[in-house]
């Protein structure tokens, strides 16, 4: 659109008015539009736009009034785009249309008239209704905090694929915290966990870059302990099973995007390690939290 203010100079002054409403104003003003215009036009075609046009900035979407100087007739078109560049090319095509269907009156300097039976019927204005895809996916992988598990704080990384809707989104992923050593006594405990996750996600609030979701789930995987520098040394393995009640905040943004998120892990049995003769290393909480960043490549 900027490479027609050199033309400027050679355009004629518009009698197209012109209203930019608030959050708008990103959209052509009278000048720009009669630039638009003529460029769809071609230039050696010039004349008077006898048109009005408003155009408006609505949540999620731009969308633009055009209303004629002679008479009743409107027509309205929207676009969801983040800018008005796709509305405005829109608006100059329409208004473009618009003109050629009007009747011409014929100058005494003219060529003779075209018959009327030759005349070219004008074609509709394009529709630019928002575009809306009904599934996408998603790969996500990012470091994650479990708090409460088998030690207070252990790091871990959280990744998984994901298939989401306007609404709704399920994820399936895996979950793995390397091993992690305390002292415990005259000796020292060991544990790790790798397991797998199923969520689901519900969304109840969308803002222009991202979305707000309350997930829950299941969480199912092995815990493993191993004990060194005792009289019997031993390594044992459990099953490893809680529910998951979380945020999450998701951007939208494509192909890559982000997630930040955290859950509340409730334990469906007990899990603690005990070394004999001494007593359990680390008591596990009942509730336990998980937090995690995360990078997303969406489709």
């Amino acid at each position: 659109m900027l490479s027609l203010v050199t033309a400027l100079a050679q355009a004629q002054p518009p009698d197209l008015l012109v209203e930019r409403e608030a959050g708008a104003e990103s959209c052509p003003d009278d000048v720009m539009l009669t630039l638009l215009v003529s460029s769809v036009r071609g230039q050696e075609r010039g004349g008077n736009i006898p048109y009005r046009v408003r155009f408006q900035r609505a949540p999620g979407a731009f969308s633009v009034l055009i209303e004629s100087q002679r008479d009743p007739s409107t027509r309205t078109l929207s676009d969801a785009g983040e800018d008005c560049t796709a509305l405005a090319r829109a608006t100059a095509v329409t208004l473009a249309l618009l003109i050629d269907a009007e009747p011409t009156v014929a100058t005494p300097v003219a060529p003779p008239a075209v018959p009327a039976s030759a005349a070219v019927a004008p074609a509709s204005p394009p529709s630019l209704e928002p575009k809306h895809r009904s599934l996408s996916y998603a790969f996500q992988l990012g470091p994650a905090l479990l708090v409460g598990v088998a030690q207070p704080i252990s790091p871990a990384a959280f990744a998984s694929v994901e298939l989401a809707s306007t609404r709704l989104r399920a994820e399936l992923g895996a979950l793995w915290s390397p091993t992690q050593e305390q002292r415990f006594g005259p000796g020292r405990v060991s544990t790790s966990l790798l397991a797998g996750t199923l969520a689901l996600c519900v969304s109840p609030l969308r803002v222009p870059i991202a979305r707000l979701e309350i997930c829950s789930g299941i969480f199912i995987g092995r815990l493993h302990g191993e004990a060194r520098g005792y009289t019997r040394d031993d390594a044992v393995s459990r099953v490893w099973a809680a529910l998951p009640i979380g945020l999450a905040l998701t951007g939208d943004s494509r192909p890559l995007g982000w997630q930040v998120g955290g859950s509340a892990l409730l334990p469906l049995q007990p899990h603690d390690f005990r070394v004999e003769g001494l007593g359990v290393p680390y008591q596990s909480s009942s509730v336990a939290g998980l937090f995690y960043v995360r990078a997303a490549l969406r489709h």
